[in-house]
């Protein structure tokens, strides 16, 4: 009898630590750079972030002028949050980048992925290495390897992608004589209203209201995904 009741109580205990959380994957805070502040969840005071501090559904990270935070994730994906931006951890597994950038390099996922949702989308992730910009000036998703699914938050998206030709067709195009109609047909433009899409490596895409514009990565960013890797 003092056997079952003792299993009772710690099955009754472990009930109550996962119903508060105590039981959830952890989140860290692994590493900072100049001022990073975190706001706990109902909270309206910021205080310092610290290393190796755990973070939990609904605390918010803050970044000031040329700072940033690295936030480990249970499974060894990490975020990087640059300068004067805010993320929020929302559950293990989404999370809300409010305004800014940052830096996504996420363990690839059999199953369930990530959710990361911003101002003009929400990213589905399954194993993945890609930048978001949040900011009044530039909105936009830049992939490096892995693939995304973008949704759109209300209206359908108006997504205008360059026309892409098939392998033998691109061969024939080449090859001909007219290669001045070839390059004006590869900037030719393909418009789609959809609801969501894929996005794939070496791509990137830009908002402005619902209209989204696909583009190769620049060497400018290709600099940036350099930059941030550094960092982890």
């Amino acid at each position: 009898m003092k056997k079952l009741y003792t299993l009772s109580f710690f099955a009754a205990f472990f009930l109550f630590m996962s119903a508060f959380g105590f039981c959830e994957e952890k989140i860290s805070v692994s590493k900072t750079q100049g001022s990073v502040f975190y706001l706990k969840k109902g909270s309206f005071m910021k205080k310092a972030a610290k290393q190796g501090m755990n973070l939990f559904p609904g605390d918010v990270i803050i970044t000031g002028e040329n700072s940033s935070a690295v936030i480990s994730l249970f499974d060894g994906s990490n975020v990087i949050v640059d300068e004067n931006s805010k993320f929020k951890v929302n559950t293990e597994s989404s999370f809300e980048q409010e305004q800014g950038k940052a830096y996504y390099s996420i363990e690839k996922k059999e199953q369930k992925g990530i959710e990361v949702k911003t101002p003009f989308a929400v990213i589905g992730v399954k194993g993945t290495e890609f930048i978001v910009n949040s900011t009044n000036e530039n909105q936009s998703v830049a992939l490096k390897k892995g693939l995304l699914n973008i949704e759109s938050l209300k209206d359908q998206f108006e997504l205008r992608r360059k026309q892409e030709l098939s392998a033998f067709e691109s061969f024939m195009e080449k090859t001909k004589s007219a290669f001045t109609d070839y390059k004006e047909k590869q900037k030719k433009e393909f418009v789609e209203f959809v609801d969501n899409f894929e996005l794939k490596p070496d791509k990137m895409v830009s908002f402005s209201g619902n209209v989204v514009n696909e583009a190769e990565l620049s060497k400018e960013l290709d600099k940036e995904f350099e930059k941030f890797r550094a960092l982890l």
